[in-house]
């Protein structure tokens, strides 16, 4: 249960900066948001939800920062 209401609360989040095409407005304040999200359950002592939702903000911020390297 506890997966499913992170998963949950992680998608109103990311719903929240999304406009009416489905394109997101400001990746940065996403990242902001989720990563409050985190905090604020970590500081509630709710550890394995703060745990989840930090991955998700990692595969976010991952996508958002993603610069390929063309180097061969």
């Amino acid at each position: 249960m506890i997966r499913h209401d992170s998963l949950q609360l992680i998608q109103e989040t990311v719903s929240a900066y999304r406009d009416y095409d489905g394109l997101f407005l400001d990746h940065q304040q996403l990242l902001h948001s989720i990563e409050l999200l985190m905090l604020n359950h970590a500081e509630e002592e709710e550890y394995e939800i703060a745990a989840i939702i930090k991955k998700w903000h990692e595969k976010f911020a991952h996508a958002v920062y993603f610069t390929p390297d063309f180097s061969y």
